[in-house]
């Protein structure tokens, strides 16, 4: 062990700034497995943009810092090293207390060094994005950004703090946040969501807002599909995004920000013992020890940050808009590895079959007044109470999802009911998909977004206790604070 740390740290040793410098951008290669040339030219990946921020003189002295300090511990320990990187004979008993704390150092070195490189890389990564270049170079941001997908149409309004007040919109925002990239003005973000099949709708808003003869980046597919529209319209020309870059830049954008933005949702009653921790026998899939969704929710958050040197890479993520996509994400690349079409379309076109609801929140209000046993098949009812004890199983656990409606011949089923075993079988079927996926993948972080989860803490608490069930405790999700803007955040960042 005291070889390799030794070798390495006599790499370092040069206490330069370029050496520091090299260092950087060896492991920034190293980390996209790709030749300097590749990373060069590869402007997916704003290569170059990065390097040149790498190189200000404002983050290399941290790096320059570090390596001399690592010279001053590597020269106490070398001087007992023979050519080998091995202890010479005879200086083991005389060195061998010093050697101790010699190495000691050297790891708390090795650990700041390593902390360092890991945090020049990730603001790298956020300050060489496209928009932040364009900004940097005296250029004006877009007023908005839109994802128009197969159910919702995500709009993201942008404004300077120097910028003449718009109108008060017609239609509640969905929610706000600022965004500063270095050396670069503050933008004020503005969230709002209107149905893809009522853009009419969103473009009376748009003009509402004055924005009209602008160019818009633009993900999903109605990128593509509405281009002529919005021009002919309004003289507004949409420039498609390609999604899962969208949407992946913007996930990885808010995940490095530092900012409060992913969390756990803890999915238990009050009052129940959380022992999450086991790993032997999963918890009861019933409804006695799962959360109804009803109040409280800011406080069931856990906010989990990826600040280095701890990275969310590899993750899965579970994009669940009309259908789902699953997309592994590794640190530089990322691919779509499966996915649904038993999605968010999916889930309302249900409802609306079933209960005549006009908008996905009218649903989601009317599952917190649903009881799921009055609709799907119980253990209990198929052994009787009593005797599921016997078996190992609670009387509440679910048998058949809608499998009361099956059986009983004649029999009226609330709404509420079903819109919440509707719920209740999506986001368990979603967590099971998603747990399998990730067993072989071997990935411990599962991140789920998209519209069909936003701002819906019961939605929440039924993927993440499906999840924990399948997993056995071993994955816990993670849910976003923007999940249903990512892609429209990404068609900002990458906007050229």
């Amino acid at each position: 062990m005291a070889t390799q740390k030794v070798k390495l740290l006599a790499s370092f040793a040069m206490g330069t700034v370029a050496a520091a410098a090299v260092c950087v951008v060896v492991e920034w290669v190293r980390r996209r497995n790709r030749g300097l040339h590749e990373l060069l030219v590869d402007d997916s990946m704003h290569g170059l943009a990065a390097l040149r921020h790498i190189s200000n003189l404002k983050a290399l002295p941290a790096l320059s810092r570090a390596v001399v300090e690592m010279e001053s511990v590597s020269v106490k320990l070398l001087e007992a090293m023979d050519h080998h990187g091995n202890l010479r004979s005879g200086e083991t008993t005389r060195l061998n207390a010093n050697q101790v704390m010699v190495l000691q150092r050297v790891e708390e070195q090795l650990r700041s060094f390593s902390t360092n490189i890991s945090t020049i890389l990730a603001d790298a990564v956020v300050n060489s994005l496209p928009l932040a270049c364009h900004l940097r170079r005296g250029g004006e941001p877009p007023r908005c950004a839109m994802d128009i997908g197969g159910t919702l149409c995500k709009v993201i309004v942008v404004s300077k703090g120097d910028d003449p007040a718009a109108p008060p919109p017609l239609i509640k925002e969905e929610g706000a946040m600022s965004l500063e990239f270095e050396g670069c003005p503050k933008l004020d973000l503005t969230f709002f969501t209107f149905p893809s099949s009522h853009l009419d709708q969103c473009m009376a808003f748009l003009q509402q807002q004055g924005i009209t003869s602008h160019t818009i980046p633009t993900t999903g597919g109605g990128g593509h599909k509405h281009r002529e529209l919005f021009l002919e319209t309004m003289g507004v020309s949409l420039t498609p995004v390609e999604e899962m870059a969208a949407v992946i830049t913007g996930v990885n954008q808010r995940l490095l920000s530092g900012d409060r933005e992913v969390f756990q949702y803890k999915w238990k009653k009050d009052g129940k013992k959380d022992d999450s921790s086991h790993t032997k026998t999963p918890p009861p899939m019933n409804r006695a020890n799962t959360w109804d969704g009803r109040g409280g929710p800011e406080t069931r958050k856990s906010y989990v940050s990826f600040q280095p040197p701890r990275a969310p890479f590899p993750y899965l993520l579970v994009n669940i808009g009309s259908g789902v996509s699953i997309i592994r994400v590794d640190e530089g690349s990322h691919k779509r590895i499966s996915g649904s079409c038993l999605g968010g379309g999916s889930f309302f076109g249900l409802v609306k079959l079933l209960t005549g609801a006009a908008t996905f929140e009218e649903a989601i209000e009317m599952s917190r007044k649903g009881d799921i046993a009055n609709v799907d098949l119980l253990v209990s009812d198929i052994y009787g109470k009593g005797f599921c004890q016997g078996l190992g199983l609670p009387e509440d656990l679910i048998a058949s999802s809608f499998g009361k409606v099956a059986v009983e011949d004649g029999g009226e089923f609330r709404n509420e009911d079903m819109v919440r075993s509707l719920i209740f079988m999506f986001a368990n079927n979603m967590a099971q998909i998603a747990d399998l996926l990730a067993e072989r993948e071997g990935i411990d972080n599962i991140i789920f977004s998209g519209g069909w989860i936003r701002d819906s803490p019961y939605v929440w608490s039924k993927i993440s206790f499906g999840l924990d069930f399948w997993s056995r405790s071993k994955r816990q999700a993670l849910f976003m604070e923007h999940d249903s803007f990512l892609g429209a955040l990404g068609a900002l960042f990458l906007m050229k």
